[in-house]
């Protein structure tokens, strides 16, 4: 089992801001592996 975290800020105005390359990343990830992503919202 692998584990890969992607940080970034949620929401609309964040969308295409460099801080959320890592959620970028990991969706291409999941795309391009057929792995199922789980995203988790900090409470």
């Amino acid at each position: 089992m692998k584990l890969i975290v992607g940080f970034g800020n949620p929401g609309e105005k964040f969308a295409n801001n460099r801080q959320n390359i890592g959620f970028k990343v990991i969706d291409i990830i999941g795309n391009n592996e057929k792995i199922d992503v789980r995203i988790k919202k900090k409470k």
